[in-house]
């Protein structure tokens, strides 16, 4: 069995691992019942937002760019059991349109960069 080189290995020790937890979302059933929960999705969204844990959140694209029902939200600071207990409340799972998969995704290599001017109030993610 190969094993990693010396320096795959120092590479590695340098690394900041951060673990989150990845929920995504399958296709709706039923989309214009999806649509009547769209406002409580949005501010169940809002909610973990607001409580720190949510860090990334949106549709997935199809090659079209049109989003086809499928959703992907990316969780800071929880277990999967802890995701898991409070994906329950969820508008779309708790009414049976989509159903959940949760895998828990370690970061290792990545740049995030924010700038903010405080003159004018423009937010710039990159």
């Amino acid at each position: 069995m190969a094993r990693p080189s010396d320096r795959a290995k120092a590479l590695a020790a340098q690394m900041k691992s951060t673990d989150f937890v990845c929920v995504r979302m399958s296709p709706a059933t039923d989309r214009d019942e999806m649509m009547g929960l769209l406002e409580e999705h949005f501010d169940f969204l809002i909610a973990l937002e607001k409580s720190g844990y949510l860090f990334l959140s949106g549709p997935l694209l199809d090659t079209d760019g049109a989003p086809f029902g499928e959703g992907m939200t990316i969780l800071r600071g929880l277990s999967l059991d802890e995701a898991r207990d409070k994906w329950a409340d969820e508008p779309f799972c708790k009414a049976g349109l989509r159903e959940p998969c949760f895998q828990t995704w370690r970061v290792n290599e990545g740049r995030i960069s924010l700038s903010f001017d405080f003159s004018d109030g423009q937010i710039e993610i990159g």
